[in-house]
């Protein structure tokens, strides 16, 4: 009773304050899996605050090196088969002056949504003044010395295989630059200026490769730092929103959900908006009907912990976490590769 009166609440205190939300009955028509045993309800759990550390710990374990010798033309092929191209590009100091010694260019690649879940780098952007989901072709960050620049571009050509089957690819797909929205989430602009196209090797860049085709866009030096590849989420159903509960103490500072689409290995949404004890998209960007996963991370005496809800959108949607399951990163990997 105390719960329907606080969440009641809670829906009041959004409408009021962001603009909107439902008052009606809701439904819950949600499977909770891996639930904690009993032993583990009647415990009181009592959040740490390294989830961040371990987002950062993950990202850096990503981290890829390779050598640049600023003398020649040169390209790289990176663990996920990314084409990194180094023509007529050429790099200065901050003063003009011509780069000749070798450089290190760190590079780090994401293409799926356990990953994108592991690194805390959801599929999220502003359209509107709403943030809404992202479809991603791919996340990648490019790194070079503070003090070298260059002139012309770096070619990224990340091979469509990683996200969709070849033949499948989305022609609409843009490039977008991260930013953030607050000290947690990173949200991605779109560049309007900047297209991605479909690269064929055979037309003209002839590689040992087994991909046969390419999102291919250009990175300049207002680029360097994070970049994804993507196009915002297109599903023609009514939109709503969805309010999860989450146990005392646990909080935006803390805790981190995300919506995944069952059928959509490239997207990761976290929700973005907490008030008194609730997750939301306050937005009213889910569609009615789509069936999703909702993951909740945690950190719990300096242990990775986890929560996973099974549901379909519905009208009002509502969900309660009551606690949390301990669980390795590894393990977490494997349960969010395996859903539908």
């Amino acid at each position: 009773m105390e719960s329907s009166i606080k969440l009641s609440l809670i829906i009041l205190c959004f409408s009021l304050f962001l603009f909107s939300c439902s008052k009606e009955k809701i439904r819950t028509p949600s499977t909770k899996k891996n639930a904690p045993t009993t032993e583990q309800d009647e415990t009181i759990q009592i959040p740490s605050k390294g989830l961040n550390d371990l987002f950062s710990r993950n990202l850096l374990d990503k981290i890829q090196l390779f050598t640049i010798d600023p003398n020649q033309n040169d390209y790289f092929i990176t663990e996920k088969g990314t084409h990194i191209s180094l023509t007529n590009t050429t790099f200065t100091d901050l003063s003009g002056n011509v780069i000749t010694e070798p450089f290190t260019l760190e590079y780090i690649e994401i293409f799926d949504r356990a990953s994108m879940i592991s690194t805390n780098m959801g599929t999220i952007a502003m359209k509107n003044n709403t943030l809404v989901p992202l479809v991603s072709g791919g996340e990648f960050h490019i790194q070079i010395p503070d003090n070298i620049t260059f002139e012309g571009s770096i070619q990224i050509r990340l091979p469509i295989e990683n996200t969709t089957e070849s033949d499948n690819y989305n022609s609409e797909m843009k490039k977008f630059k991260g930013g953030e929205f607050n000290s947690e989430t990173i949200v991605w602009k779109e560049l309007d200026t900047d297209t991605v196209i479909i690269f064929m090797p055979w037309f003209g860049w002839c590689v040992e490769s087994n991909v046969t085709r390419f999102y291919s866009l250009g990175i300049f030096p207002s680029d360097i730092g994070w970049t994804n590849c993507d196009v915002f989420y297109d599903d023609p159903r009514p939109k709503i929103n969805i309010l999860i509960e989450v146990p005392e103490g646990f909080d935006s500072d803390n805790t981190r959900l995300f919506i995944l689409f069952d059928g959509e290995d490239n997207i990761a949404f976290p929700l973005t908006y907490y008030y008194d004890g609730v997750f939301t998209d306050f937005d009213g960007v889910l569609p009615i009907g789509a069936d999703v996963s909702i993951i909740a991370l945690t950190e719990i005496e300096e242990q990775l912990h986890y929560a996973i809800i099974d549901t379909q959108i519905l009208e009002n949607h509502q969900e309660n976490i009551s606690s949390f399951t301990q669980i390795t990163p590894d393990e977490l990997q494997a349960i969010i590769s395996s859903l539908p």
